[in-house]
């Protein structure tokens, strides 16, 4: 970790922490005690939003390498454990999973071509989600007051995801390609020793409107089940929201995380807005900050044994590649 990601990780620690005291940790941590056994159904529906997202980066993948979607749900698993927990600025677990993937004898320009277009249907979908919860909160009696940065900063992000998309039409990952090789080169442990190709790789990808339409409406499934999870963490909580606030919250809130990009696992991002845009729903503050910790909980109990199975899989990586210790007859 580099002083700036550490500088960042206990900044967004204390400003969590601090949210709790001020609302109370006992209340905070009542509030979440109650969860009980309702956080078993919490963690199934993610899960399930989980099996979407590999549905969805299979429909980009699959006339390429058609493989069972296993493989790909347990290397999505990683990438999600790696990016929730490590300080690897939300882009290392996308890495590791191309890597991965090369592993499993896919091109690395295909590997990395199609993480980086999943990446990108991801994003998109995500902001029209944001904008379908931005949309409701604006037609509701809630909230309507102080939304006009909101706004804004919806707008802004739409910019950019806008620019994202275009830029990978208009060639940005030749140059891409360079500065990848350049940063695996230095971080050999995510290196996926080369990466040549990958603009034409994206640029077949593009010319398949089916399965990005495809893998579009399983990412935007995926973000819909969210609204589900957090209308079950609340309900078992005894906090009783109808789904559509749950949406809102949901939309908001991720949009928060994401925001919070440069601050490892969006730490005191997440919490601050659930709690700011739960308010505005007429969702007690504690209630916000103890749904959040319910969020942190769950990224715990599937990330540290997805990072265990990373490290499983790179270690027999280095044992096999390892020199015999016997002579022979140039096997390895």
């Amino acid at each position: 970790m580099n002083l700036g990601l550490a500088i960042s990780m206990l900044a967004g620690v204390a400003l969590a922490t601090v949210l709790v005291v001020h609302q109370g940790a006992g209340d905070v941590l009542g509030m979440l005690a109650t969860l009980g056994w309702g956080f078993g159904p919490v963690v199934l529906v993610h899960v399930v939003q989980m099996l979407c997202s590999a549905f969805g980066w299979r429909s980009l993948i699959d006339p390429l390498w058609p493989r069972p979607l296993p493989i790909l749900l347990a290397i999505r698993w990683v990438r999600e454990g790696t990016n929730g927990l490590l300080p690897v600025a939300h882009i290392g677990g996308e890495i590791i999973g191309a890597r991965m993937l090369s592993f499993r004898g896919v091109r690395r320009d295909v590997a990395g071509a199609s993480v980086v277009v999943d990446v990108t249907v991801e994003v998109v979908t995500q902001f029209l989600f944001t904008l379908v919860g931005l949309t409701l909160l604006l037609l509701g009696d809630r909230g309507r007051d102080g939304t006009a940065s909101l706004v804004a900063a919806v707008l802004a992000a739409g910019l950019a995801v806008a620019g994202f998309v275009i830029a990978q039409r208009i060639g940005l990952f030749k140059l891409v390609e360079h500065v990848l090789d350049r940063v695996m080169g230095k971080a050999r442990w995510l290196s996926v020793e080369g990466i040549k190709g990958l603009h034409d790789a994206i640029q077949a990808i593009h010319r398949r409107p089916r399965a990005l339409a495809e893998s579009a409406a399983w990412h935007f499934l995926e973000w819909l089940l969210g609204m589900v999870e957090v209308w079950l963490a609340l309900h078992f909580m005894g906090v009783e929201i109808g789904l559509r606030q749950a949406l809102i919250l949901e939309s908001l809130g991720q949009a928060a995380h994401s925001a919070g990009f440069v601050v490892p696992g969006a730490i005191g991002i997440q919490e601050g807005g659930l709690m700011l845009f739960g308010t505005m729903l007429g969702v007690a503050p504690e209630a916000a900050l103890a749904l959040s910790l319910t969020k942190r909980l769950r990224e715990l109990l599937l990330g540290v044994p997805a990072i265990a199975a990373w490290q499983l899989v790179e270690g027999r990586r280095l044992w096999q590649r390892r020199p015999s210790s016997r002579p022979t007859t140039g096997a390895w």
